[in-house]
């Protein structure tokens, strides 16, 4: 990894041997340059009263480990090496704890606390308040106010200044620290010329594993809950090669995981975050990006200072793209409210220019570490101005999937030939892509080739503008009833010619406004296959929403084949969500289901169970009242949920006591299970219809939940009831309604 490093410091590649030969000097206190205003001594001066230290609080390290680091970068900026870059936007290290960092994800404020942070030179100026960081000298800059916490103050030049927070979006990295229970080494005499000195036995430092996100999503409206439920597999091992090591981290972790993805979300588009952590006198580093993390193996840097020069040397010559900016959307670590102009092409050639608006109120912004991180952004453009408002979505991809532009032009086939049936259901119900753009050079894969390791699982960077829909939750009365029921018929005209969506939930259905009419819009098939693609075992969704039989631990494992009727569950989830969290187009709180956000997808799936159940006297229980304008959705629901029951209690269970066991049933073709659970809710009658099936079922059952007095009727009169009902719904199985 170190050699990745000083790859990105270097016009023409030094040896990392001379590289080492030349950080000799510096480490021996033997530096001398004329424009040196420093000691290059006061290095091995700090670094042993760093670990003089070590027996104190952990915070008593920080302005030791601070000041030998700035000083090592004031001698570094003035070390000749043939073929490296000049150090152009000096970077410095700056104590932060016990200040916080503060940032916004989808209106919620978070606030974290890194011990120390890398900024640029003139960032640590800046945040002197009232502008006096200009009195500085730079020396006391780097060797004074950066030992100071923001909110301290500092006595210069008979003033007394103090110094303000931080943002994330200044950030270059963070250094979080570790009490070590072991005796931390001095500083030696002296230190060999270092090219010659053997290379330590690696060593990692042990974290706790967590998958946070793959293909099964947590709900967008609490950005910092883990998708705690992974798609394909048991969180695997960690993968050790060499002197690196793989891991998935934790988005959640309080320290080093949180910060990295506080980072990541202060960027839109970044690439990557390096971290640094520091247990005693072991350095680690950390190397973010949307696939997972990589460790280094740790680097002594008392023992081994000359090797942690040349890391510093490094870092101080990094431009902005080294740290992980994307230079074609955020390349800046100034504040920046849109991208660079960026040159699409539309499927005819023709060039368009795209801008995004990064610091829009509409933006919708993720906030995680590995997986798709979608954020999206209102776009312009000079070539599409009179042709309406666009929208970029900006996420990664897994490279092994269908794209989905890919699957796009497929829904785009389904729906401009005549010969499908029912073509009409997709023909302006799916959403309008203008163009997109996949950056080849994002790919994850790439700094794992070139470090040897498994590029499974890779991703990179998609950029696609479409043409702006609004949210189908803005939507009440008929209205939304219609919207709802346009994205319905249109899923399964996809599903059955090909297409699977696969992640039905509030904020992908959408509509649009034709002629003055509402029309509904399914939308985000970047979780979708076709039907030749990806296993059926994938478990794909945002938790919420997602069927009951997917949150199992059987599903968990890939043991449970996602099928139309899971998608079609998902849909009255919606509904019901929508009916109940929803007033008027405005967002509501509602206790009972705030709880589905937060637990994990087995839990989610049991807490769902329960609302079912309890679905026959939702009508009349307090604590589900529905929001203004979707009080006749709520008795959609409640026949939509009653649907689900039945088809829940139909399926067979083996007697263990008779010796029988499950076997596996062939699934229902979707058309069947759309007969079964959908009925039109914008046709009035069919409602009216469903409401006397549902009187016949009740006296043909003596169901007391549904109906009264049936307890004195004769099996005839059950009888007749049924005959019934059957009359009106030919395909009734007694067994499936029972």
């Amino acid at each position: 990894m170190l050699k990745v490093f000083i790859e990105g410091c270097v016009d023409e590649s030094p040896s990392p041997d001379t590289l080492l030969e030349k950080m000799v000097d510096v480490c021996n206190g033997k530096f001398q340059h004329k424009d040196l205003k420093v000691k290059s001594s006061d290095i091995k001066e700090n670094l042993k009263s760093y670990s003089e230290s070590s027996k104190k609080v952990e915070a008593a390290l920080y302005p030791h480990f601070v000041s030998a680091v700035n000083t090592t970068l004031l001698c570094l900026e003035l070390v000749d090496v043939p073929g490296t870059r000049p150090c152009s936007s000096p970077v410095c290290f700056h104590v932060n704890d016990p200040s916080f960092l503060k940032q916004i994800h989808q209106g919620q404020l978070s606030e974290r606390k890194p011990d120390i942070v890398v900024v640029s030179e003139s960032d640590a100026r800046n945040h002197v308040a009232d502008g006096t960081g200009d009195i500085l000298e730079r020396d006391d800059l780097l060797l004074q106010a950066t030992i100071r916490a923001p909110g301290s103050e500092l006595f210069s030049n008979n003033e007394t200044i103090t110094l303000k927070p931080f943002e994330w979006r200044n950030v270059r990295t963070f250094v979080e620290f570790k009490i070590s229970k072991k005796k931390m080494a001095k500083p030696p005499s002296s230190y060999p010329l270092s090219s010659h000195r053997p290379t330590p036995k690696p060593q990692y430092l042990m974290v706790d594993q967590q998958m946070e996100e793959n293909d099964a999503r947590q709900s967008e409206a609490l950005p910092a809950a883990p998708a705690s439920a992974s798609a394909n597999c048991q969180p695997p091992a960690d993968i050790v090669k060499g002197r690196l090591k793989v891991l998935i981290p934790n988005p959640n972790d309080k320290s080093a995981g949180g910060y990295a993805a506080e980072m990541f979300a202060a960027h839109t588009g970044r690439q990557h975050v390096l971290g640094l952590v520091v247990v005693g006198d072991l350095l680690y580093i950390w190397r973010y990006d949307r696939q997972g993390a990589i460790q280094c193996s740790a680097l002594n840097f008392i023992e081994d200072l000359p090797r942690f020069l040349v890391l510093l040397f490094a870092m101080q010559r990094f431009q902005d793209c080294h740290w992980g900016l994307n230079p074609n959307i955020d390349p800046k670590f100034e504040a920046c409210s849109r991208s660079p102009t960026m040159t699409f092409h539309d499927q005819q050639g023709k060039e368009i220019d795209i801008e995004l608006e990064l610091s829009s109120d509409e933006r919708r912004t993720h906030f995680g570490l590995n997986g798709r991180a979608t954020d999206v952004f209102p776009a312009t453009s000079e070539t599409l101005s009179s042709e309406g408002p666009l929208i970029a979505k900006v996420f990664w991809a897994e490279e092994s999937r269908k794209s989905e532009p890919d699957i796009l032009q497929k829904v785009y086939e389904i729906a401009g030939n005549n010969n499908v049936k029912g073509r009409d259901d997709v023909e302006g119900h799916v959403p309008v892509m203008v163009c997109y753009q996949k950056y080849l050079h994002t790919s994850t894969a790439l700094i794992r080739k070139r470090l040897g390791l498994n590029v499974n699982g890779s991703r990179v960077l998609y950029v696609i503008v479409f043409r702006k829909l609004e949210p189908i939750t803005a939507l009440t009365g008929d209205d939304f009833l219609r919207a709802w029921w346009d994205t319905v018929r249109c899923h399964f005209v996809l599903w059955t010619n090909g297409v699977r969506h696969r992640d039905v939930s509030p904020s992908n259905l959408m509509y649009r406004i034709v002629n003055g009419k509402i029309v509904g819009v399914l939308n985000d098939f970047d979780l979708a296959s076709l039907g030749d693609g990806v296993t059926g075992t994938e478990r794909t969704g945002t938790v919420p929403f997602m069927a009951l039989d997917l949150l199992t631990e059987k599903a968990l494992r890939g043991e449970v084949t996602h099928l139309y009727e899971h998608d079609a569950e998902s849909f009255i989830w919606v509904l019901t969500w929508i009916s109940l969290r929803y007033s008027n187009g405005k967002p509501m709180k509602n206790k009972a289901l705030d709880q589905w956000l937060i637990v994990d997808a087995v839990r989610c799936g049991q807490q769902k169970s329960a609302f079912l159940l309890q679905s026959r006297d939702l009508l009349d229980n307090k604590n589900y009242p529905p929001g203004k304008g979707h009080e006749y959705h709520w008795k959609i629901v409640y026949n939509y949920l009653g649907a689900l029951q039945d088809r829940s209690s139909s399926k067979p269970r083996p007697d263990p006591l008779l010796g029988e066991s499950l076997k596996p049933m062939p699934p229902e073709e979707p058309e069947t299970v759309f007969k079964k659970i959908f009925i039109d809710p914008i046709n009035k009658q069919h409602w009216k219809k469903r409401s006397i099936l549902y009187v016949l079922l009740s006296v043909a059952f003596s169901d007391p939940l549904l109906t009264s007095g049936t307890k004195d009727l004769s099996i005839l009169d059950r009888q007749r009831a049924f005959c019934t009902a059957r009359a009106w719904f030919p395909s009734l199985n007694a067994f499936v309604l029972y």
